[in-house]
């Protein structure tokens, strides 16, 4: 089986997608025209069979988007909803290496297709023509798949032996998503596909430290792009002044709660960027240091002496000019890439990404996939519904997408009645999507909202 690859995108397929019509396209082609296509060339489909590649697909997808720990009953029926009818001992001889191979390419085509939102009308992201999040999870595997997707150990006892990792973008400004892009599990994340992809002219990108590369930031820079993200431990620092200094000295030396200095990164490389950083609280910087220890103990690492002193400050670096982003508002959307971590945790809590009823290796591998085709579905019903609401809930969201999964399967066939079901869904998500407003810890739309008025 082979590793997605990420593909860029041309000028037709940067276009917003967000009417319904063109959603029901996008469903159709993916899980009719590619999903019996690719029951071809897997090798699923050998001869003229009542089972088509797409009521297959259509069945797995949408049955366990609906019930994420679906008996083969519940998946039968769901099989049989999409057009075929099938009994849950046929279905479940049907998880084969073909089976896998046909829903890895499905979700291939499924993560080539853009949906993207008109944007947020909240003025500190339309400052950027994207504010791009990127990330990696990680979904163990049996361990009879190691050659194939490679985990973070040799053996159960070193870790996972055999591991996916998916590798994902999302836009925050328009809901546009990149991937998730499926990988072996044991390379860093500097290695992902990702990395090197050069975002549009204008665009912020926000990752955490483990895509943190002085020559790929620069790269960035050259291209017309911006970044923001934490400063690795290690850096180097020069100031304007020509003097070298490293991250922990530099902070030491400074009297404010807040620092905002033009600074050079890197001992070779002499990057340009804005160092911000912000004093903690004792409180605070007492819980971050309990993690660093924390994290050193399951790693059978001491926490250094450097990694402990900066936990009393929340360290930024970025090439994002003072006149277009101050220093509480490069805070704040450096929280935001916390969103795309929301995400993951969306897709396994909710919808169970990591978990299976079965302990058959194929059954397992298939499911991923399957359930990833649902979740990206679910991504591109949720961005048509109600990205351009700052306000969203996309747990909420989740929950009412699947509420309409069978009714999916049940008219994927059926042009002029899908566009009916999603306008439907459409109106549902618009109106019971919201997120809850606290006083006490206010959530990430409500610090925009705030930096908004304040500014």
């Amino acid at each position: 089986m082979r590793t997605m690859r990420l593909t860029h995108l041309t000028s037709k397929e940067r276009l917003p997608m967000t009417t319904v019509p063109q959603v029901a396209r996008a469903l159709e082609t993916t899980l009719r025209t590619t999903a019996n296509a690719a029951a071809v060339s897997s090798g699923f489909i050998q001869r003229q069979r009542t089972l088509t590649g797409a009521s297959f697909v259509q069945g797995l997808v949408f049955g366990w988007l609906a019930h994420p720990a679906a008996t083969y009953e519940q998946l039968a029926q769901a099989v049989a909803r999409a057009g075929t009818p099938i009994s849950p001992q046929g279905l479940e001889q049907r998880f084969t290496p073909a089976a896998a191979q046909l829903l890895q390419e499905v979700l291939a085509a499924a993560t080539e297709t853009v949906i993207r939102a008109d944007g947020l009308a909240a003025s500190l992201l339309q400052r950027f023509t994207g504010v791009w999040l990127l990330d990696t999870s990680i979904i163990p595997l049996p361990a009879v798949f190691a050659a194939m997707w490679p985990g973070s150990g040799k053996s159960e006892a070193q870790g996972r032996a055999a591991a996916i990792k998916l590798h994902t973008c999302l836009d925050l400004l328009s809901g546009a998503l990149r991937g998730p892009l499926v990988g072996a599990g044991r390379p860093q994340d500097k290695c992902s596909p990702l990395q090197t992809e050069v975002p549009p002219a204008g665009t912020l990108r926000l990752t955490d430290l483990g895509f943190y590369a002085l020559h790929v930031l620069r790269s960035l820079g050259e291209a017309g792009a911006f970044w923001l993200c934490r400063a690795q431990v290690q850096t180097t620092v020069w100031t304007a002044d020509g003097r070298r200094w490293t991250l922990v000295e530099l902070l030491k030396a400074q009297r404010g709660n807040v620092v905002d200095l033009s600074v050079s990164l890197g001992a070779s490389e002499r990057l340009p960027a804005r160092l911000i950083a912000f004093r903690l609280d004792g409180q605070a910087a007492a819980r971050r240091r309990r993690k660093v220890h924390y994290i050193a103990r399951r790693k059978a690492h001491p926490a250094s002496p450097e990694r402990l002193a900066l936990c009393s400050w929340d360290v930024l670096v970025t090439n994002v000019p003072a006149e277009t982003l101050t220093a509480e508002e490069a805070r704040i959307l450096g929280r935001a890439r916390w969103q795309i971590e929301l995400l993951f945790k969306l897709w396994k809590s909710e919808g169970q990404l990591d978990q299976s009823r079965s302990h058959k290796p194929y059954r397992i591998l298939g499911e991923l996939y399957a359930k990833l085709i649902g979740l990206v579905i679910q991504h591109w019903c949720t961005v048509l519904g109600c990205w351009s609401c700052l306000e969203r809930s996309l747990t909420k969201a989740g929950r009412v997408v699947r509420e309409y999964a069978l009714d999916l399967a049940r008219d994927v066939r059926y042009p002029r009645r899908l566009r009916e079901t999603l306008r439907e869904l459409v109106h549902r998500l618009q109106h019971r999507c919201r997120v809850n407003t606290r006083k006490t810890h206010p959530n990430h739309c409500q610090l925009i909202q705030e930096s908004v008025h304040a500014a």
